[in-house]
């Protein structure tokens, strides 16, 4: 589990065949990291969008409240 700031929280891992290397636990976090990096980026476009959806509604509903 890896925060935004690219800072771990959690690392489990299980060698259910056969034991890894550092190198290799390295390059899973290395890729596990990238992977979280663009989640990351497309939650905060998807937050982003979300919110200027909903001040655009917002600002219409005010809109009708004023003119009435």
């Amino acid at each position: 589990v890896m925060v935004g700031g690219g800072k771990f929280v959690e690392v489990q891992g299980t060698a259910e065949r056969a034991p890894f290397s550092k190198q290799q636990m390295d390059k899973l976090l290395d890729l596990a990291g990238k992977g979280i990096g663009q989640l990351i980026a497309v939650q905060k476009k998807c937050v982003g969008n979300l919110l200027r959806s909903v001040v655009r509604h917002q600002t219409s509903v005010f809109s009708l409240m004023s003119e009435s």
